[in-house]
């Protein structure tokens, strides 16, 4: 089964689908006081030319049990329709003049017409508050859990096309104070974890502590420009093989950009940085031979921006670059530099016109340890080109009901021909949000 995907245009395709909790905003029926409760369901079904992203070759089969996870996948090109039942609820309290909590949580049940052994379920949710203090105390805190086995692998790209059984969880928030009108420090703070069910996933258990401090200054009357100091510790989690050291490392980053403040035109943030990257071994086996972690200076960006011109119209951009580790038993990472730009532009009042695409480019810092591919000698580092390309329109039958189509292409260039896939998918959902 394929092993590596762009987990950017997994995300694409899933905005562009019309889900749960996209639909929340359109509901808002029930309200009580300061506080609005959108139940939602969303039933979607989606046609998927190429299910498990394969790229038509011939599948190899190695007697290395890891060798075999990771190159010993699924490379026939297999269709199916996927069917998905998606309940949830949203529920938003405003404090006034002072800011909200919001709290979200969905369930996602898949089922595959032919498939059916993909068949899985996802379950997560989210905790947000945020608040202004009278005196100036700026405070925010993001709590994020996602229990998942399904298809799509995590972010770094790991068991792409196997279902597999897994929990992450983010909290974090920032502190901060409004010095008169144009300054404000902040202290950030985040933990994430990402645990697996099976032990043989063990290389991808750790746990990522980051925090930092800034300095945002006005520029306009919603604008404001920051910089930033982040020091990111990456501590794995377990260590099943006696003959590798853990992969762990520490990262230290600055930061310049531009954020908003809620009711601007533009909101999200332009991100862009450079960071340094260290790993606590630097020898893979225990021997200290054979492989090495290299350090890693590089550019980075976290830029994602919403840009509302009008009432019908609203349109994002996403620029990105991230060094992403394999796992914690190699010396194996990349590069994940990528720009996205979408669209959606309402008309005749019910109507909504999606339109969406990305690039992203994945440069790794070895070759594959072992790829049946001849064309492509085993000295040459692997390189991937994705393409991306959606389109959707939605029809809003009343205020809580919405019916919408949708397409989305997906092409994966490589220069290891195994790792070369082209995939279809046309989906139809029914959305409620009450």
């Amino acid at each position: 089964m394929k092993k590596m995907r762009v987990l950017f245009a997994l995300l694409i395709f899933v905005l562009m689908l019309p889900t749960g909790f996209a639909a929340a905003q359109e509901g808002g029926n029930i309200q009580i006081g300061k506080l609005k409760v959108v139940p939602t369901l969303a039933l979607e079904a989606v046609y998927d030319s190429n299910i498990y992203k394969g790229s038509g070759n011939s599948a190899t089969v190695y007697t290395d049990p890891t060798q075999q996870q990771r190159y010993g996948r699924e490379e026939r090109v297999v269709s199916d329709t996927i069917y998905h039942v998606k309940p949830g609820i949203m529920a938003n309290f405003e404090i006034p003049e002072r800011g909200n909590i919001t709290f979200g949580w969905q369930l996602d049940r898949a089922y595959y017409n032919t498939e059916t052994k993909n068949n899985f379920q996802n379950n997560g949710g989210g905790l947000k508050i945020d608040y202004r203090a009278p005196e100036g105390i700026l405070f925010n805190f993001q709590e994020q859990y996602q229990y998942s086995n399904d298809p799509y692998g995590n972010a770094d790209q790991y068991g792409v096309g196997q279902n597999t059984e897994r929990y992450t969880n983010d909290v974090g928030g920032k502190l901060g104070y409004q010095i008169g009108s144009s300054f404000r420090p902040i202290f950030y703070y985040d933990y994430f974890i990402q645990q697996y069910a099976k032990t043989s996933d063990w290389a991808q258990n750790y746990g990522q502590t980051s925090v930092g401090v800034g300095l945002e200054g006005r520029v306009l009357p919603k604008t404001w420009l920051f910089v930033r100091y982040m020091n990111i510790a990456k501590n794995y989690i377990d260590n099943n093989d006696s003959t590798t050291t853990k992969g762990n490392s520490r990262t230290n980053a600055a930061q310049i950009g531009a954020t908003w403040d809620p009711g601007a035109k533009l909101s999200g943030e332009v991100n862009f940085g450079y960071q340094w990257k260290r790993y606590d071994n630097e020898w893979v086996n225990s021997n200290n031979t054979g492989a090495k972690r290299d350090e890693s200076n590089s550019w980075t960006a976290a830029t994602n921006v919403t840009f509302v011109p009008s009432e019908k119209m609203t349109i994002g951009a996403s620029v990105w670059r991230a060094l992403r580790d394999s796992g914690s038993n190699t010396n194996e990472n990349f590069y994940d530099t990528g720009i996205g730009l979408n669209l959606t532009q309402k008309f005749y009042t019910k109507f909504a016109f999606k339109l969406g695409g990305s690039y992203a480019s994945n440069d790794y810092n070895v070759p594959p340890t072992s790829s049946p591919t001849v064309p492509t000698p085993l000295d040459k580092k692997r390189r991937d080109d994705n393409w991306n390309l959606t389109v959707g329109f939605d029809y809003n039958i009343q205020n809580w009901i919405t019916v919408g189509i949708g397409y989305a292409f997906l092409d994966k260039n490589s220069n290891y021909i195994e790792n070369n896939y082209i995939d279809h998918q046309l989906n139809a959902a029914l959305k409620l949000a009450y």
